[in-house]
């Protein structure tokens, strides 16, 4: 392993021509707080894995690669993706995040006991595989469980990726990764929606019903005489015994 020149690009002032594996995303959080995102590397398939101790101070250390497993593909397909993102007008912490979302995905791809994709299949399939995990973090509690929210964005962040990078239409991209929708539902079933005033309501005819039932049964009159506390008619009756 070996470490690379980079090149750091501000995507605020883009410039004509660089190299997409050498490409350090530069800028400044929502806090103030200056970032920067070593995308370049996922190109390169023996890689040390990222972490964010590469900061120090002013200066960034890359992290160190095997040049020799550098990936064609995956050259263009950042190319391609990075060409699509930086030209879409995000806030930096929009970008860092898409960024960091991405590095996980090829993170998890190359260090988990992926196939180290470089081909459409290969992605669909490490897609499909890094769904079901996220899925299963889902369902954890404790440090390594995922919001439903964030395993949302993570998803739609790589199918993003495949997409632009393949240079896919959005029917295209359908063949192989369907829409990611929200699995938190804000919808309310509407036969079972019930006010508080309609609640009351019912409770009160329950008690008035179970009351004159009551009676009636004690007294041995039939058919039962019953009223409901929203009907003004006087001659409402059960006739069956009980």
């Amino acid at each position: 392993m070996t470490s690379r020149p980079i090149v750091e690009v501000d995507p605020k002032s883009l410039p004509s021509v660089y190299s997409p594996q050498a490409t350090v995303i530069k800028g400044v959080r929502s806090d103030g707080i200056h970032f920067k995102v070593d995308i370049g590397s996922v190109c390169y398939l023996e890689r040390e894995i990222d972490s964010d101790s590469h900061m120090s101070g002013k200066h960034y250390i890359s992290c160190s690669v095997n040049t020799k497993s550098l990936s064609p593909e995956r050259v263009e397909w950042l190319r391609n993706y990075l060409y699509t993102v930086l030209n879409k007008g995000w806030r930096d912490e929009t970008l860092r995040t898409h960024l960091y979302n991405l590095r996980y995905f090829f993170n998890f791809c190359d260090f988990n006991g992926g196939g180290k994709p470089i081909t459409l299949d290969g992605l669909v399939s490490e897609y499909q595989r890094y769904q079901v995990i996220l899925d299963q973090r889902g369902n954890m509690n404790g440090e390594c469980s995922l919001k439903p929210s964030t395993i949302l964005t993570r998803l739609n962040t790589v199918r993003s990726f495949i997409q632009w990078a393949f240079q896919l239409s959005n029917y295209a991209i359908l063949t192989y990764i369907p829409k990611q929708r929200s699995r938190q539902s804000n919808s309310v079933d509407e036969g079972r929606a019930v006010s508080l005033r309609d609640g009351q309501e019912y409770l009160r005819a329950c008690a008035n019903y179970f009351n004159q039932f009551s009676d009636a049964i004690l007294d041995n009159n039939y058919p039962i005489p019953i009223s409901h506390p929203l009907d003004e008619r006087e001659h409402l009756y059960c006739n069956g015994r009980l």
